[in-house]
This record gives C-alpha cells, structure tokens and sequence, in this order.
C-alpha cells in the first residue's frame, strides 16, 4: 500500500472511528436519561390531573352520575403538553369514596393494600400527599372525596439525584471515548509513519554514507510507495556524482599529464635552441658550414616550438567551444574518396612518405552528413600522422573502410550512423590503453614518449572534432591476436537523404 493511500485511509478512519463512537455514547447517553423518563411525564400529568379535578369540582352540579361518568371517562382523557398528547396511562388512578371513608366506584381493578398509610393521610387531611413514589390527590366534592393516585410518582429532587447519577455515567462513557480515540490515533500513526520513519531512516544512512564519502552505497528499498522513486533517484544521483567524481579524477589526471606533456615538448626544443646559442656566444663555430647548420637547427626548433603552440590552442578552442566552425551537409562517401583517392588526395602524398592508403565503400546509396570539411580532413590527417611516426616497417599499410552502423543496419535514415574505420598494421597499443588513447599527452607505451614522435595531442584534437559532429571515435585492437596494428573507429550521424528536403 503507497503511503498516499495509508494517509488517505488515516484521515478517514479518525474520522469514522470517532464518529461511529460518538453516535455509540450518544445512544448510551440518551438511554441513561430517558429510559427513566415516563416516571417524570406521569409526575406531569399527576399535576395536570389536578388542575383538571379541580376544575371539573368547581363545575359539578351534585349529581353523582357526573361523578361515575367523569370517572368513566378518565382514561381517555388527552393531556396537552409541549405540544403533543400524551395517552392518559394506567398509572392513574380515580377513586370515590363517601364521608366515611368507604370505597364506592374504582374505575380500574385496583384494591389499594391494607393498610395504606399515604391514602389514609389523604384522606384525614382531604389534601394532596406524596410519599416515596406514590402521589395522592383528595378533592372534597359535598358529601363525597374524589381520590386521584399515581402509583409511579417521581419527585424534582430524586431527579437530581439521578442527574449526578447520569453525570458519573456520561463521564465514564466519555472517558473511554477519549481513550478510544487516543488508541485510535496511536495505532494508525504506528500504521502509517513506521513506514514513512523507515524509510527516513533508510535515505539518512544512505545520504551518511555518500558524505562520508563511500559513493559505491546503494539503497536497497523494496517497498512499492513513493519512497521507492525517492531512493531509486537518490541512487541515480549517486552514480552521476560517482561518475562525476571519476571524471574529475580523469580530468585531473589529464591536466597533470597536459602540464607534464608541455613541458616536455617545450623542453626539448628549447634545450636545443639554447646550446646552438651558448655555442655561437663561446666561439665554437669555426666554419660557415657549422653556422648555417646551428641556423637551421634553430629554425627546426623554433618551427616545432610554433607546432606546438599552434596545436595547444586549436585543443583549447575546441575543448571551450569557441571554434569557428563551418558546418555543411555533405555526401560523405564522396567526401572520403576526395580526401585519400582525388587528385588533390592523400594517397600519393603519403606512399611517397612510406604509408601505402587504400579506401572503399561497403554500403550503397547516398551518406549524408554535417561536417567541417576542413576539420575533417584535419581530423583524418592526424590520424594518417599517427600512424606513420609509430610505423615499425619501412612500408606501412592504412587500410580505410566506410559502412553503416553494424548495430542498426534498418533502412531508415534515422538514428543511423556512418562509420568510417581506419587500421594499420603499426604496433598497436595494450588492450588497457584503449580507452586512454584520446587524452590529451598519453602516450601508448615508451617508445611514444620520444619528442620525435609528437606531442601526443594527435587524437585527442580528432576527439574532439568528431564529438563536435554529434558523432563518437573509439580505438580497437585486431580480432585475431597474432595480427598488430590499431583500428580507429569514427561515427557519424546520418542525416535525412536529400528527397526529404
């Protein structure tokens, strides 16, 4: 059950529970109070009856049989009060007896016990008497005495008592309404918040232990409510800010391997620069010969140097985004073919250096794509450049390869990609450097770490052109292990053929 649904089933329960036992000490209550209340309506009506004797001997002419058919009618006279009638009860009763006392006309079949001392007093005194729970009413009419009796008579002080009686049973009942509704409370609280205070409990341990600093923790929380969204965020954000971590860890790596890398590569010509110089102010040239060459050594050097800085700062406008780019849809196919096969091409360029290109197409149609065409070209020559200062042969082989993506080869022109693989046949790199090779300044093993053979921001400048392109690069080794060589995959998004323009 979600905690939405447990509150939503709280508040309605201390609603209804309270309610249904409210309506429960009511009905209590209003039995406590009037299943005693006949004996206060015959109180009333005794009085009632009273007046209405009285009136009915102030008009009595004398004869008797007004007498018997008053008595006669007794029981069905109506009593007006708070505007209702009230059914004449049995509990009355009229009674006629002559001057000496002797009983003429019961109406009912009632003999009063012997003795009677409150019908005696009545009698004596011809007035009203009212002893524990009988009343009695003598009215003198001539020679006659006309005696009303209620046989379940109740005083307004026996009232009271009742009331205080009443009231300690009410407070009792009340009493345990409210307990009732204390337990009430105190179980669906237990019902509803041991679930949310678990679960508290839970995401304070974890939120401890990524500020502790373990971020491997997890949550595991099995229950199906919200808290469930709530940790399976939690453990999303946990892995952002692991990789988060990660990544500054790379980044931090790669900047000390950037400022060891610059140093290096500034070094080097800089110390050769600076022995041609303290060799000229210390006389050792001798020769023009031995002149023009410190000349030209400097030259070198200074050209490496510029290389250099030429290269830091196209990664630093590529790695802030502030390269001018000048994007255009192009078919990429042809593209390629013009690049290493065209007239202006690289193939010749490069057998002549000792790297022998060959290019083909396995796939058929039209590959657009929206590319920097300079960049990208840029992006292939420092590719070409890679693999030609780490060539061990004297002839090395480029063998370059345009497909579709073998992991969704639909017909469809979207979400695909184009992939451009290029491989030697050079030494290659180990398996656990694969991923590293587009940093900036790594350098696969020792024999990389020569300044001859580069600064080693080679592939990670086509990184970063390929991602510009919306695109991605990786590095492979050779399927089969006896083979060397290294394989660099680029991906290129696809874009819509020309018939959708």
């Amino acid at each position: 059950m979600t905690i939405k649904r447990r509150l939503f089933l709280s508040n309605i329960l201390m609603i209804i529970i309270p309610l249904l036992l409210s309506l429960v000490v009511l009905s209590g209550m209003r039995f406590v109070f009037f299943h005693d209340r006949s004996d206060i309506d015959n109180s009333v009506d005794f009085f009632y009856r009273v007046v209405n004797m009285r009136d009915f001997a102030d008009s009595w002419n004398g004869d008797v049989a007004q007498i018997v058919t008053y008595m006669e009618n007794f029981d069905q006279h109506r009593v007006r009060r708070r505007g209702q009638r009230a059914n004449a009860n049995k509990n009355f009763v009229l009674l006629l007896y002559d001057r000496d006392d002797v009983l003429l006309e019961p109406i009912f079949d009632y003999t009063p016990p012997e003795p009677e001392p409150a019908l005696t007093l009545a009698l004596s005194q011809e007035a009203t008497v009212i002893k524990e729970r009988t009343a009695i009413h003598v009215e003198r009419m001539g020679e006659y005495r006309l005696v009303l009796m209620s046989a379940n008579f109740n005083l307004l002080e026996s009232n009271f008592a009742q009331f205080d009686l009443v009231f300690v049973r009410a407070a009792a009942v009340m009493s345990c309404l409210i307990l009732f509704i204390l337990l009430t409370n105190v179980f669906l609280t237990r019902f509803v918040f041991k679930k949310i205070i678990f679960a508290l409990n839970t995401l304070e341990y974890g939120v401890s232990q990524i500020s502790d600093g373990n971020l491997d923790y997890r949550i595991q929380y099995r229950e199906a409510d919200e808290f469930a969204g709530v940790c399976a965020n939690f453990n999303g954000m946990a892995d952002r800010l692991l990789d988060s971590v990660n990544l500054r860890q790379k980044d931090e790596s790669s900047r000390k391997e950037l400022v060891a890398g610059i140093s290096h590569d500034l070094r080097t010509p800089l110390t050769s620069i600076r022995g041609c110089v303290e060799g000229i102010e210390q006389g050792m040239i001798s020769t023009p010969a031995m002149r023009q060459r410190y000349v030209d050594t400097i030259k070198n050097k200074i050209w490496d140097l510029e290389q250099i800085i030429d290269t830091l700062f196209l990664f630093s406008r590529l790695d802030l985004g502030e390269f001018p780019w000048r994007m255009e849809r192009v078919d990429l196919a042809k593209e390629l073919h013009s690049i290493f096969t065209g007239i202006a091409g690289l193939q010749n360029e490069y057998a002549q250096r000792g790297l022998d290109i060959s290019f083909k197409v396995e796939t058929e149609g039209t590959l657009w794509v929206n590319v920097d065409v300079q960049q990208m070209r840029n992006a292939m020559i420092n590719i070409l450049e890679n693999s030609l200062k780490y060539k061990t042969k004297e002839r090395a082989n480029m063998k370059i390869c345009l497909s579709l993506d073998s992991q969704n080869p639909t017909n469809s022109q979207k979400n695909r990609s184009a992939v451009v693989t290029m491989t030697d046949d050079g030494p290659g790199v180990a398996e656990e450097a694969l991923d590293r090779l587009f940093n900036v300044f790594f350098r696969g093993d020792a024999s990389r770490n020569s300044a001859k053979k580069g600064h080693g921001m080679g592939l990670a400048i086509v990184a970063k052109i390929v991602k510009s392109f919306g695109g991605d690069i990786l590095a492979e080794l050779p399927k089969n292990a006896s083979e060397s060589g290294l394989s660099i995959c680029i991906k290129l998004p696809l874009e819509e053929t020309e018939e959708h323009y």
